[in-house]
Formats: C-alpha cells, structure tokens, sequence
C-alpha cells in the first residue's frame, strides 16, 4: 500500500464523512490527481454523493471503516 493510499484511508475512518477530493487533498498534503487515483482504487467501498455541487466521498458503511482501522493499526 503506498503512503498516499495509506494517508487517504486514515482521513476518511477518522469519522470525517463526505469529504470531497479537494478537502482530502488538503488534508493530506497531496495532488488531488493522486487522491482521485486511490478513490478510483477503493469505489466499491466508497459512499458517493454530491454535496453543494461537489462529489464527496465516505466509507459505505462505519462497521467498514472501522474495520480498515483495525487493519490500519495492525500493519
């Protein structure tokens, strides 16, 4: 798993919700294009909905995420 991967999946289990690639690209300090490579990697996981105009992005379900965690933490 690459830092930028790993990165984007600590911000969306830490309970932030709907976060567009903007927002977590600012978070992470990353190019929104590498953002966009790792939700594209993760869709089938992945709530998508559009908020004021943006697509924003959240774990599909909390048990999900929660489980990412774990699996985050135990690496």
């Amino acid at each position: 798993m690459s830092a930028v991967e790993l990165a984007v999946l600590k911000v969306l289990v830490q309970g932030r919700s709907n976060l567009s690639v903007s927002a977590i690209s600012e978070i992470v300090d990353e190019d929104e294009y590498e953002i966009e490579k790792v939700l594209d990697n993760w869709y089938e996981f992945l709530n998508i909905q559009e908020i004021d105009g943006e697509i924003c992005y959240s774990f599909y379900h909390s048990n999900f995420g929660d489980w990412i965690e774990r699996a985050i933490d135990n690496s």
